[in-house]
C-alpha cells in the first residue's frame, strides 16, 4: 500500500477561511451519501478540537454557507451539503482511499490519501495542481509505502471527554512530535490544567489505545 500526505487550499471553502481566525483544528468525517430530489448529497461529521475548538464550531455553524446542520452537541457537527459543492469529490476513485479525516487548521486542509500503486496519488496531485493556483494549490507533503490502519480513528471512541481533548491538544502542538515541539508544562499551560493532571489524562489515554493499535498479545506474555 502507497500512502501519500497532502496539504492543500481550495477557493469556496468558508472553513478554511475560518480556521485562520482560530487556535483549533477541524476534523472532518465522510458519513453517507444520500440521493434528494435528483441530487447527490453527502453526509459529514466535523469535529472541533483545541483552544477554540467552540468558538470555530459555533462561526461553523453560523458562517459556513454551502451546509445543512442536522444536530450538533459540545465539539461536533451532523450536516450535509450537495455533492456538486464538495471539493473533495476529486478523491472519488475506485483506486484511492481516504484515510481518516480531513484536517483543516491555520488556512489549510490536511489530506491522507492510500492506494495499492503509487500512480493514482501522483495522478491526484497533478490533477488539482492543474486546477492553478486560484482555484487550489497542492503540496506533497510525503509518499511513502507501507500499512494503513483503516480502523484507528473508532478507538477514539474509547476515551473519555477529558482523555480525548488532552490527545487532541497533545498531537496538535506537536508533543508526539519527534524531536518534541512542546513540553508537557507548556502543554498543560495552553489546556489551562496542573502538569500532573494532563499527564494523568495522557497516560490513561495512552493505556487505552495502545493494546488496540499494537494488539493485546503483546502485553499478556510475562
Amino acid at each position: 500500500m502507497w500512502i501519500a500526505e497532502f496539504k492543500v487550499w481550495h477557493a469556496g471553502s468558508d472553513s478554511i477561511e475560518l480556521s485562520e481566525r482560530f487556535d483549533a483544528v477541524l476534523s472532518n468525517f465522510n458519513l453517507n451519501l444520500f440521493e434528494e430530489k435528483g441530487k447527490l448529497h453527502i453526509v459529514r461529521c466535523a469535529s472541533f478540537s483545541g483552544l477554540d475548538a467552540q468558538k470555530f464550531r459555533k462561526a461553523f455553524i453560523e458562517q459556513e454557507r454551502r451546509v445543512t446542520i442536522i444536530a450538533s452537541d459540545f465539539n461536533q457537527v451532523f450536516y450535509y451539503h450537495p455533492a456538486d459543492k464538495a471539493f473533495h469529490t476529486l478523491l472519488f476513485d475506485k483506486n484511492l482511499i481516504f484515510v481518516g479525516s480531513t484536517i483543516t487548521k491555520k488556512g489549510f486542509q490536511y489530506w491522507t490519501v492510500a492506494s495499492l500503486k503509487k500512480a493514482p496519488l501522483l495522478a491526484l496531485f497533478k490533477r488539482i495542481k492543474s486546477l492553478g493556483s486560484k482555484k487550489a494549490t497542492i503540496e506533497l507533503l510525503s509518499l511513502k509505502a507501507g500499512n494503513v490502519n483503516l480502523f484507528a480513528g473508532s478507538f477514539l471512541s474509547d476515551l473519555t471527554p477529558l482523555q480525548l481533548k488532552a490527545v487532541q491538544l497533545a498531537r496538535q502542538y506537536g508533543y508526539y512530535d519527534y524531536p518534541r515541539k512542546i513540553s508537557l508544562e507548556e502543554l498543560a499551560k495552553k489546556a489551562g490544567v496542573p502538569r500532573t493532571t494532563l499527564q494523568s489524562h495522557l497516560r490513561k489515554a495512552e493505556r487505552t489505545l495502545i493494546p488496540k493499535i499494537v494488539g493485546k498479545n503483546t502485553y499478556d506474555k510475562q
